[in-house]
């Protein structure tokens, strides 16, 4: 079902990447930064959810720098935010791809929300899937930063980790010793710890409301890594955008039980809107009930879901940002200075 994987180039940097067979749309998943595509599709946990996504189009994956089967990285030469957003135009040029949905997965929307906001007629839409702009922000109830990290540290390449943030995921020896294996071929132990402290320092916040194209948020109601207030800040900073809230306690939404994809094109493919100067929109859940069977359902296991209202049904134009820099000068902030780790 997937391509053998291929190299995109990111200035020097070599992105390693595949892609399913071709479908109507090219969706995007964007990874955070643990991923290997080369054992993604196979693992038992996730072929479900990948099933569902190339129901819907050509699914493209793809590792970060420092990550997977892409190009290391070293103490002294760590990625920056705009490194890997540029990751995402090096791989859709790589592919002859125009433009493609974003499908955005917790610490992943730092690198997608920016890559939005600086090639908009690139997204078709964004979907962020239990995401957050600071992951930091407004914890007081969480244990410190350095003995989180460190736990992580501890656990990685057991498998361990993963079933700790997901505790709603089935779980037993095969699972847990394929999420083992994705973990050791991710990351060392070593380059998890110098990547870690970079990771839970990114602040977009500034950034978000710079976002301007169809968006869904999706969460988890008892999330207790990344609870539902970061998700409904996202959706409330971003024109227009829809929140979706899901039961459950995962983090990821692709290791729950798969549903069967529909088989009725016409059913799920009217979630997505009309044409718009050349543009096709997300519909809006609310004023377009076919949506719940078109992405949420599918893709997310045809759950209930409980939704925001929102005032903004309608799609603002805009103008292409021609670099990263004036995302931030837009949102009114300077460009974040590369994190180091130790800072």
């Amino acid at each position: 079902m997937f391509s053998e994987t291929r190299y995109a180039m990111n200035g020097e940097l070599h992105v390693a990447y595949r892609t399913s067979r071709e479908g109507p749309r090219d969706l995007v998943f964007v990874p955070n930064w643990f991923t290997c595509c080369e054992v993604i599709p196979e693992n038992p946990s996730i072929q479900g959810w990948v099933e569902a996504m190339t129901s819907l189009g050509r699914l493209i994956l793809f590792d970060q720098p420092g990550t997977g089967i892409s190009d290391p990285i070293t103490p002294g030469a760590l990625p920056t935010l705009e490194q890997w957003a540029d990751s995402l135009p090096a791989v859709l040029d790589d592919l002859g791809s125009s433009k493609a949905v974003l499908l955005a997965i917790a610490g992943a929307f730092a690198p997608a929300a920016l890559f939005a906001a600086t090639h908009p007629s690139r997204t078709t839409a964004l979907v962020v899937l239990d995401g957050y702009a600071d992951p930091m922000a407004e914890r007081t109830d969480s244990p410190a930063t350095e003995e989180v990290l460190a736990a992580v540290a501890a656990m990685w390449g057991t498998g361990e980790f993963v079933h700790v943030i997901n505790p709603d995921m089935p779980w037993n020896e095969e699972i847990r010793a394929a999420w083992a294996r994705m973990e050791r071929l991710t990351a060392s132990t070593g380059t998890v710890a110098l990547m870690l402290p970079l990771v839970s320092q990114l602040d977009v916040r500034a950034l978000v409301p710079t976002v301007r194209v169809p968006t869904l948020v999706v969460h988890h109601t008892d999330n207790p890594i990344t609870p539902p207030e970061l998700g409904k800040y996202v959706a409330d900073h971003i024109s227009g955008a829809k929140y979706v809230e899901l039961p459950g306690r995962n983090m990821f939404h692709f290791v729950e039980p798969a549903r069967p994809a529909p088989t009725d094109p016409p059913r799920w493919s009217t979630c997505w809107g009309p044409t718009v100067n050349g543009q096709q929109h997300l519909a809006a859940p609310m004023r377009h009930p076919p949506i719940s069977e078109g992405v949420v359902e599918p893709a997310f296991h045809r759950r209930r879901q409980r939704m925001s209202p929102s005032a903004d049904h309608g799609y603002r134009p805009v103008f292409e940002h021609q670099t990263h820099r004036h995302a931030w000068r837009s949102a009114g902030t300077r460009p974040p200075t590369p994190i180091r780790c130790g800072r």
